[in-house]
């Protein structure tokens, strides 16, 4: 299929803060990288396949047509647009954290 993936801004600095807390809050650059590597993985799969994964089932994201893939501890929320062929990131948050 190859979409194209982007990251929306929120997600972008999503991914700033967590590696910064990873690498310099929790002293654990090596596992701030090898998440970072992760997250690569995931794009490249959402870009071969991007309905791999379910429709989230909450509020506010069903509506959206939102899907989720999970990453280590945290989970990618992420719209397919069919007619751009693209995927858009919109947020990265850590799996018990409260996405809204």
């Amino acid at each position: 299929m190859n979409f194209k993936v982007f990251f929306s801004s929120a997600a972008q600095n999503d991914i700033e803060q967590i590696f910064d807390y990873i690498s310099i809050t929790l002293c654990s650059p090596i596992a701030a990288k090898n998440l970072m590597g992760k997250f690569q993985e995931s794009v490249n799969t959402l870009s071969d396949f991007p309905e791999a994964f379910a429709l989230c089932q909450d509020e506010p994201w069903f509506l959206r047509e939102v899907r989720s893939i999970p990453v280590g501890n945290y989970r990618l929320f992420y719209h397919v647009n069919h007619d751009k062929r693209e995927v858009v990131i919109l947020r990265i948050f850590y799996y018990r954290q409260e996405a809204k």
